[in-house]
């Protein structure tokens, strides 16, 4: 599978699409223009889509459709979990 990550802007708070990472300087190219990396959250994308086709990143929001459970997607240890603690 290929990465394939989303932003978060900080300062506009808006997510964007990454057209660029530049990891010898250290700058992202988003749809507002260059970031550094300390203003963007990179998102890295799970390889799953919700049932509605729509991918799903670290730091999403999900509901359990059985449950109803709120919970988010998280990246540790090598691997993505769903945490329950919302």
């Amino acid at each position: 599978m290929m990465l394939k990550f989303k932003a978060w802007d900080k300062d506009k708070k808006v997510m964007s699409i990454i057209d660029e990472i530049d990891f010898n300087s250290g700058y992202i190219l988003i749809s507002t223009g260059y970031k550094s990396f300390n203003e963007v959250k990179l998102l890295q994308y799970t390889g799953f889509k919700d049932v509605h086709g729509v991918e799903i990143y670290e730091g999403d929001i999900v509901q359990d459709c059985y449950s109803r459970e709120v919970s988010f997607i998280e990246f540790k240890e090598g691997a993505f979990y769903i945490t329950f603690s919302m």
